[in-house]
């Protein structure tokens, strides 16, 4: 009998019937890689419920996104009866082996079973020799069937128990050992062509029942943000708290999620059938099912990997509409799913998302079975339900949540994150702000998928304490990820000057300390001394500045001069752009200019140290607004607009093509989440005996509730001896 070839990398190629293994053609795989192993499993049509399985080899290629080669170990293959199939069935009965009920003895017996069928005659004999060159992973690929009760998807794969002579790592339970993954692998005859995007990774959680007592939201939203953060601007989290159903299928739509992650519960119907539940303070509770996930936004937009933290989310009873939700994501493009088979509460499905989050934050390329498999190892040290998740994939494991990430922008960016110390070490633990995060980067350079044309101009306008420098930091970071060149101005920083007598002052530190930033030529000199400073990553060559004078200027300059100068400097900066960065588009970020009323007759309203508004309208004129227009969008301009009850708002910014991100807010009604994030990030737990909510409420309201007072409390409790390390 003869069976096509599988190639899990390339889900559209069909191979010829089963060659010969001595007629393949010598591999040559990548120097040091590692095969896959994969335990072929058919139907077998001449014998209706029997089935028939094969084991082959594949190579990974050397690239991401290449094809490799398939070789067949197994001339005739094993093959196993639908009387054998049931008697695993009855043991799976009587041992209940997904409850908590019994113990691991009970499981391994289940496991060895599973193992058992597929693990016999030749295929058995292949697979010993196999471990003296182990596989770097192993698929489990479950025959084409129509879902229905009985098919051999419902078993539990997951407890598969065995023992390997030659490699440690084959003995126990495979689907924990994160060393040699096992996963399940769906066949599917649809291309997968996920494009290349040059990220972040975009994650959306979705809390379903927000308020829900029990549900313990919260602590997973900041375990899997935590996780991620590991990762830095290379992945990008929001979090949508009991969306309507129309506003869940809008941020799907504008989001273009590549991770999508449900929390929740399972409602069961009149009708028999189970629901994934939402309650929404717009459209009150509603619920999805497996019907709606082909029939919505959801499933045009092709998540590649769905996580199902719910109850009874993947199976094959058909009367339950939540037990397909698994395979509908699948059918409606999506690569991967994670998915649960039984009951799991709450706190065990916190920590599988903390095993599994903090173990795709470690790593550089995501591989999804191996997060599982850590989580799956993490969660058995606690709760007997860690067989419960089960990973189904359909789409190459390698391309699944693969990067266009150029190992160039990734150095730039830790060397940019040491340039920007110590700013960079509070963004470790910034929390929340994440639509206005992605508002900055996302206007200035979108996605490609989108088809979003880029802006030339952002403003990111806040209090003096709402964080505007984090954010715009973050902002920077994503921008160079994503390869763009990038300059943060601190205007904040002493500009060169005269003195009266007209004597050059030859260090800054001679400088009064009252002397700062007070108009368009002080600006204009910062940036440039920034652009050329030696010790930026994306520094431009000061010797390339031919065309453009800038020295210290006197303290009084008139207008004229000024105008003269900053036009002169932006046509020099374009023609520099140009030459060093070439197509690259480069952004400035400009930070802590103050603007405000020098001269009033309130004293009150005085600004000291600020320019005046007139001032700052010569340079916004003369600088700001080129760029604006440049049709080729090289250079780019992130302000950070400080807003006072004295200061005037910037002129028409939406009628200039720019982006507007805020007026950044206090976190309001969500400080309580934000914080326990915040001791997450932390590695810290509250212990303290009346909860953490609860100490919240008693704290007097002179401690300020917003971002800069996440410490300010955070010290107050560890004083207290309410916090502790977490384990």
């Amino acid at each position: 009998m003869t069976l096509p070839v599988p190639n899990p990398s390339d889900a559209m190629t069909t191979y010829q019937s089963n060659p010969s293994p001595v007629q393949q053609p010598p591999l040559v795989p990548c120097a040091n890689s590692r095969p896959t192993a994969v335990f072929d499993i058919r139907s077998d049509p001449t014998k209706p419920g029997n089935y028939v399985v094969n084991l082959y080899r594949y190579d990974e290629p050397c690239g991401v996104g290449q094809s490799g080669s398939p070789r067949l170990l197994t001339a005739g293959g094993a093959s196993f009866s639908a009387a054998e199939v049931q008697a695993v069935r009855k043991q799976i009965a009587e041992t209940r082996p997904l409850s908590n009920a019994g113990d691991d003895s009970l499981r391994q017996g289940v496991g060895e079973s599973l193992f058992a069928l597929v693990n016999r005659q030749e295929v058995q004999e292949q697979w010993l020799a196999l471990q003296t060159d182990p596989p770097n992973r192993v698929l489990l690929a479950l025959p084409d069937e129509p879902l229905q009760q009985g098919g051999l998807r419902d078993l539990p794969w997951e407890l598969m128990y065995g023992c390997g002579p030659v490699h440690e790592n084959f003995s126990g339970f495979f689907f924990q050992n994160h060393n040699i993954p096992w996963s399940l692998w769906q066949r599917r005859n649809r291309p997968w062509h996920p494009g290349t995007e040059k990220g972040p990774l975009r994650v959306l959680v979705v809390v379903c029942e927000p308020d829900t007592p029990g549900l313990l939201a919260d602590q997973e939203v900041a375990s899997i943000t935590t996780g991620l953060a590991a990762r830095s601007v290379s992945v990008h989290t929001e979090v949508l708290y009991g969306p309507s159903k129309k506003k869940l299928a809008d941020t799907i739509d504008v989001l273009h999620p590549h991770v999508l992650h449900f929390i929740g519960h399972v409602i069961s119907m009149q009708n028999g059938a189970s629901m994934l539940g939402f309650k929404s303070r717009i459209d009150g509770d509603w619920q999805l099912g497996a019907g709606e996930v082909g029939n919505s936004t959801l499933t045009l937009r092709k998540p590649r990997l769905v996580v199902l933290n719910v109850c009874r989310t993947e199976g094959n009873d058909p009367t339950s509409d939540t037990k397909d939700l698994a395979q509908a994501f699948l059918n409606s493009g999506a690569g991967a799913v994670v998915a649960m088979r039984a009951e799991i509460d709450s706190s065990h499905a916190v920590e599988f998302s903390r095993g599994f989050y903090d173990a795709l934050g470690r790593s550089d390329l995501p591989a999804i079975d191996q997060a599982i498999a850590v989580a799956r190892y993490k969660l058995r040290i606690d709760s007997p339900v860690w067989a419960v998740p089960r990973l189904l994939s359909v789409r190459p494991w390698r391309d699944l949540l693969h990067l266009d990430l150029d190992p160039d922008d990734s150095t730039a960016v830790k060397r940019l994150q040491v340039f920007h110390s110590p700013e960079m070490h509070r963004n470790s633990v910034l929390v929340d702000r994440d639509t206005e995060r992605r508002g900055v980067w996302w206007a200035l350079d979108p996605p490609r998928v989108t088809e979003e044309k880029p802006k030339n101009f952002a403003v990111i306008s806040g209090n003096k304490t709402s964080g505007k420098t984090s954010l715009a930091l973050w902002a920077l970071l994503s921008l160079r990820q994503r390869g763009l060149r990038v300059t943060y101005i601190d205007c904040n920083n002493l500009v060169r000057r005269q003195d009266a007598d007209g004597q050059q002052v030859q260090d800054v530190s001679e400088l009064p300390v009252e002397v700062s930033v007070e108009n368009a030529l002080d600006i204009v000199t910062l940036i440039f001394e920034a652009m050329t400073d030696v010790e930026n990553p994306d520094h431009l060559p000061r010797g390339e500045f031919s065309g453009v004078y800038l020295p210290p200027y006197p303290v009084e300059v008139d207008d004229k001069l000024t105008v003269r100068t900053v036009k002169e400097f932006f046509k020099e900066l374009v023609k520099v752009s140009r030459r060093c960065d070439g197509d690259t588009a480069r952004v400035i970020f400009l930070d802590h200019i103050k603007v405000g009323n020098r001269t009033s007759r309130n004293p009150e309203e005085n600004c000291v140290g600020c320019m005046d508004r007139n001032k700052f309208d010569l340079f916004y004129n003369n600088f700001i607004i080129p760029i604006i227009a440049e049709r080729r969008g090289r250079l780019r301009v992130v302000l950070m607009w400080n807003i006072t009850s004295s200061v005037e708002p910037l002129p028409a910014v939406e009628g200039h093509l720019g982006a507007v991100i805020g007026p950044l807010k206090p976190p309001g009604d969500q400080f309580k989440r934000l914080f326990r994030e915040y001791l997450e990030r932390l590695g810290q737990n509250f212990v303290g005996p009346e909860g953490l909510d609860s100490f919240l409420n008693t704290l007097p309201e002179t401690l300020e509730r917003s971002f800069r007072g996440f410490n300010k409390i955070r010290i107050r409790a560890e004083d207290d001896g309410k916090l502790q390390a977490r384990t």
